[in-house]
């Protein structure tokens, strides 16, 4: 089967296939780039293992990227308080 994708990237997966991969609506599906250009789309379960650890590394990867990146010499606390003070003009 073939199909075209638009200027934003988008392909319309046919009917035919998404039933029997069991794709859904609002369903996750996990693309792959494969050998010789060759491109693999797989469903993904919400409840799947490999799915939520890949998804906690990259959590993970993000909160390491980040932490420690400001110090604004004052506690969290009395950085909230600051935030949520009116600002006298």
């Amino acid at each position: 089967m073939q199909t075209t994708m638009t200027v934003k990237g988008q392909v319309t997966i046919p009917k035919a296939v998404r039933e029997r991969a069991g794709i859904k609506p609002g369903g996750r599906v996990e693309v792959v780039s494969g050998e010789n250009g060759q491109v693999h789309i797989r469903p993904v379960a919400s409840d799947d293992p490999v799915d939520l650890e890949r998804r906690r590394r990259e959590i993970r990867r993000v909160l390491a990227e980040v932490s420690g990146t400001v110090d604004l010499g004052m506690s969290v606390d009395d950085y909230m308080a600051t935030l949520r003070d009116p600002v006298p003009l």
